[in-house]
């Protein structure tokens, strides 16, 4: 996990969620996703998935919390 401030509007992979939370492969996030135990990409594309650091960052305060509702 890195203590370096990241822009709320920053664009995330599913590689660099895995980094922050020490995960060692980004197939976590994305087994996540698919499994809807996570908010959706900000943004879809063909080959790519991107948060918004904002998305992720509130999603890990209480991620608990969020699954309970939406869900």
């Amino acid at each position: 996990m890195t203590d370096t401030p990241i822009s709320p509007e920053y664009l995330l992979s599913a590689r660099d969620i895995a980094n922050i939370l020490g995960l060692k492969s980004e197939n976590t996030v994305r087994k996540w996703y698919y499994a809807k135990t996570m908010p959706e990409p900000d943004i879809k594309g063909h080959k790519f998935l991107r948060w918004r650091a904002t998305t992720i960052s509130e999603f890990l305060k209480d991620p608990e919390s969020w699954r309970a509702k939406n869900l």
